[in-house]
């Protein structure tokens, strides 16, 4: 089981996080409503345009191809292995157009930072249910779920972009459960980093 690459950060009630140096400070309620849920200012979609590109910026490049599009390596597909989300998540491809605000509380939205420079496949359970997703380099795939009780991480495949060949697996066994870890109309972003680079995993609160 690996350690070094994937941990688990909360910071609670907006209060800055050092973590090697690095401060993570971020509420959503900021990012999305420019810090007042009576005006957001200009909506597009769902929501405020300005302020959907600043969460954009906070979690990097979104991946903007369906996860359930992408072809998995022969090694892991003759093993079972397959594409699976749940048919009443959203894949949000566009903050500016699939973030709405006014169904946040009810929603937990999942994020996959890779930035490995490999491709990833992660399966995790999401309330029991199998999950299956596919992560591409240098993307952030953000998934919206109606609220979780549960999230529990279980294995991740680092896949060669270029000859989509299976270069490494871990079984991760981490387990986050709502509300000690999140709370409903949290954004929980997991950064996926290169062994030797310093990880800050970010929680985003979705609402005041």
């Amino acid at each position: 089981m690996r350690s070094a690459r994937l941990s688990w950060i909360l910071v609670v009630a907006m209060i800055p996080l050092m973590i090697g140096g690095c401060t993570v400070d971020l509420g959503l309620a900021d990012l999305v409503t420019g810090g007042s849920t009576q005006d957001s200012g200009t909506t597009h979609g769902g929501a405020a345009t300005d302020e959907a590109a600043r969460l954009e910026g906070a979690v990097g490049s979104v991946q903007t191809e369906d996860p359930r599009d992408a072809r998995l390596p022969d090694e892991l597909a003759d093993a079972g292995d397959t594409i699976v989300i749940d048919a009443n998540v959203d894949v949000i491809v566009s903050i500016e157009e699939d973030l709405r605000v006014i169904e946040l509380p009810d929603s937990t939205v999942v994020g996959f930072d890779n930035q490995t420079g490999l491709d990833l496949y992660i399966r995790f359970l999401a309330d029991g249910d199998l999950q299956g997703v596919y992560v591409y380099d240098g993307e952030t795939l953000l998934l919206d779920y109606p609220c979780l009780a549960e999230i529990e991480l279980l294995s991740e495949d680092d896949i060669d972009p270029l000859t989509g060949i299976v270069v490494d697996s871990f079984d991760l066994g981490e387990l986050y459960v709502n509300p000690d870890d999140f709370l409903c109309g949290d954004a929980v972003i997991l950064p996926f980093e290169a062994e030797t680079v310093e990880i800050i995993v970010e929680y985003v609160d979705l609402v005041e």
